[in-house]
């Protein structure tokens, strides 16, 4: 229903107001939600991987999952509603004595690498790494996404672990998630 006019003078905008009926902009309906959605994380962690090796993140525990997208037997999304969506993976990538040479995280589509992140340490390397990834992709149902890192260490085995380290016993730095865009 449009305002009508009673007096004229503009609305005061620190009364309240109530309305009944569907918001518009020029005849269309805008608003939406945000779903499907997921988001996962590594409880327990990986432990020690290959060196120099693409290894996909096992991400266990569901925070949630609205549309009941995510495979947590395979720690993927699969796409059940085809459309854009904001896909989001972090991990915290170790080496032992200080040794990560250089890391990386990718987010994989349908089994192929298609975003991918670099840190470089040679020159001055590091013992953990907070990697982030983030994009928006266009999906068709049944396409699927997985989180994927590859850690360069100087000597020891790598690591993917499951928190950040700083023993807080709760935040969980290795998480992968992902929400459908309202177009």
């Amino acid at each position: 229903m449009a305002f009508s006019k009673i007096i004229a003078e503009s609305m005061d905008l620190t009364d309240a107001y109530n309305f009944t009926g569907t918001l518009q902009q020029n005849g269309a309906g805008i608003g939406g939600n945000n779903t499907p959605c997921f988001e996962a994380y590594a409880n327990s962690g990986q432990g020690a991987i290959s060196n120099n090796t693409w290894t996909k993140v096992q991400f266990d525990t569901e925070v949630f999952d609205v549309g009941s997208d995510y495979d947590n037997t395979n720690d993927k999304f699969v796409c059940g509603e085809a459309g854009k969506y904001y896909i989001y993976g972090m991990a915290q990538l170790y080496a032992t004595y200080d040794e990560n040479n250089y890391s990386k995280i990718a987010i994989y589509k349908n089994g192929s690498v298609i975003v991918q992140d670099t840190a470089d340490f040679r020159n001055n390397n590091s013992r953990v790494r907070p990697a982030k990834i983030f994009s928006i992709l266009d999906l068709a149902v049944s396409d699927y996404i997985e989180i994927y890192v590859l850690i360069v260490s100087g000597s020891g085995n790598p690591e993917i672990s499951s928190d950040t380290g700083q023993g807080d016993g709760g935040y969980y730095g290795t998480r992968f998630g992902a929400f459908k865009i309202i177009e």
